[in-house]
């Protein structure tokens, strides 16, 4: 063998067991993308959340709905079919949380009751206000009244 032959033989070794290597460490290579997977598994918080995806899961299953073409599902019928849908979904033994229409609804409805409670304790603090100066300029109950009113 010439010494240019043995250069190539062995180059060609050496690549061939470099590519070894790599197959076989690739083969044994787990790739996850998964939330925990991400945190340090020693950390007190990681491995409670570990128990937690033990007991209920971690992957949520997603119910998508769709519509017949030309129909909607968010008119009275299919919506009100939809809500019990998600509501009936909530009570499986094993599903933790549902969202879906019905959710939606009740933290609209939620959010603006909070708003008209907000507001209405606005407007009692102003006339109270109004009211008190009134008072304290020396008018008389039903004057510090009408300009309560009229604030």
């Amino acid at each position: 063998m010439t010494g240019s032959t043995r250069r190539t033989v062995a180059a060609l070794l050496l690549v061939g067991s470099v590519v070894t290597f790599v197959v076989v460490g690739l083969s044994k290579a787990d790739v996850r993308t998964d939330l925990d997977s991400f945190l340090p598994q020693q950390d007190p918080v990681a491995q409670r959340y570990a128990r937690l995806t033990e007991s209920f899961g971690a992957d949520p299953v997603v119910v998508m709905l769709q519509a017949r073409s030309g129909a909607s599902l968010l008119g009275e019928k299919p919506l009100q079919s939809v809500v019990r849908l998600e509501g009936r979904l909530a009570q499986l033994k094993n599903v933790s949380g549902v969202y879906g229409p019905g959710t939606l609804l009740n933290q609209i409805a939620g959010r603006a009751q909070d708003l008209l409670t907000e507001l209405l304790g606005r407007r009692d603090a102003i006339v109270a206000r109004a009211k008190a100066d009134a008072e304290q300029k020396g008018r008389s109950p039903a004057a510090a009244g009408k300009k309560a009113r009229a604030a």
